[in-house]
């Protein structure tokens, strides 16, 4: 994503680094598939992938793009660019093929399997105050301003009225919707650790923008145990290869990939810290609502079952901690906005939350839709076993069971 934005969107820049990831792509396959034919004589399967079939598809080079790039000349400028654009690339595939190696060495070689850390609870019960910001200036009002107009239409929203009001049990409504969204707050984690934060931070601002960051980046951890809480494993009952093909394939998914995607770009091309931390806001101030509608309802599944779910309760923070949004102590920027920048970071705060008001039109088609529910799951089995036979593509075993379509 970061080499999407560096290229500046120039379309020669851009055709050198993915002809060095094509390279990179060329290697790992023609070292795999001597793996996969080899395996394939011991297993009788063949492996379509990793194997020759992908290999001969492959050439090495980015594909349909025959008699557009090859008689352009760089000028040193271009040059120089898309040389340090390509060491990029490579780095990044030597990074990955150093993690295939530590994982096979940390792993296979030791016959062990990896197992995610226990996080410990929130501890006591108490309630996450709102985030508090004040004004340092006529922009900073103005921002606060448009940002609570936003939050007060995203209030309204009928996917809030439907979890209010709606007749089952409070932990079948939160059933009905969370798994779809596990792509939004694991990537959240990942949005603040690798795209809004500073690897090398210069400056006050920077190292505030960063701290906050850090933090709204540990949340995750809460999700996974409310979802242990909510049973989701045994309420969807996938295996790896199903829950790799729900994550990535299934199309009620790629609304939060792609939001993620969308937000880590905004953020790598607006290195200002000011207008990054405007953005962690707009993105803070989403949930606000969110919370507030999963709190009652995440509270009563504690208060029947016994089981903590911190994340939905919103208890992500210790009261003394929640107000520390990387600004000063009282809630204020850690960086004056510039009148040139208003009007940008309006727009990103528009781009926040209209992607928020599209999670919850989805949110709001699944739940009623009853996706995530033990008689749609059944069906998908049925599905599944139906379409999944040789030669079938992979996305038709998904096609008949969102509800959607």
């Amino acid at each position: 994503m970061r080499l999407a934005v560096d290229d500046g969107d120039d379309a020669l820049i851009r055709f050198g680094h993915s002809e060095a990831g094509e390279a990179t792509g060329h290697v790992m396959l023609s070292n795999t598939a001597r793996v996969a034919v080899e395996l394939s004589g011991l297993s009788g399967l063949d492996y379509r992938y990793f194997g020759p079939y992908h290999l001969d598809l492959e050439s090495g080079h980015v594909a349909n793009t025959e008699g557009v790039f090859e008689t352009v000349v760089l000028d040193p400028g271009r040059r120089g660019r898309a040389s340090e654009a390509c060491e990029r690339m490579f780095g990044i595939f030597e990074d990955i093929f150093d993690g295939f190696l530590h994982y096979a060495a940390t792993y296979l070689d030791t016959g062990t399997t990896p197992r995610r850390p226990r996080d410990p609870a929130a501890g006591d019960d108490w309630i996450a105050p709102s985030v508090e910001i004040h004004p340092r200036d006529d922009l900073d009002t103005e921002m606060i301003r448009h940002i609570e107009e936003r939050k007060q239409r995203l209030r309204a929203h009928p996917f809030y009225e439907w979890l209010r009001e709606d007749q089952h049990s409070p932990a079948e409504r939160l059933r009905r919707f969370v798994p779809m969204w596990v792509m939004d707050i694991l990537g959240y984690r990942d949005l603040n650790r690798y795209a809004l934060t500073y690897a090398e931070p210069a400056g006050a601002a920077e190292h505030a923008v960063n701290a906050w960051a850090s933090r709204l980046s540990e949340h995750s951890g809460l999700f996974l145990s409310d979802w242990e809480a909510l049973g989701l494993d045994q309420l969807l009952g996938h295996g790896a290869s199903g829950a790799l093909e729900w994550l990535f394939l299934d199309p009620d998914m790629d609304l939060h990939r792609q939001n993620m995607t969308e937000f880590a770009k905004i953020a790598l091309r607006h290195r200002d810290p000011a207008l990054r931390w405007w953005m962690m806001v707009a993105l803070e101030s989403t949930g606000e609502e969110f919370f507030a509608q999963t709190r009652p309802l995440a509270l009563a599944v504690e208060t029947e079952t016994g089981r903590r779910l911190d994340y939905l309760a919103g208890r992500h923070d210790p009261p003394a901690a929640a107000h520390n949004t990387g600004g000063d102590t009282d809630g204020t920027a850690p960086a004056p906005l510039t009148g040139d920048q208003l009007e940008l970071a309006k727009n990103v705060t528009n781009h926040v939350f209209d992607s928020m008001e599209r999670q919850l039109w989805r949110s709001y088609a699944i739940a009623r839709a009853a996706k995530y529910t033990e008689s749609a799951r059944t069906s998908q089995k049925r599905e599944t076993q139906s379409a999944h036979r040789p030669g079938a593509p992979v996305h038709l075993l998904l096609a008949g069971v969102s509800g959607l379509r």
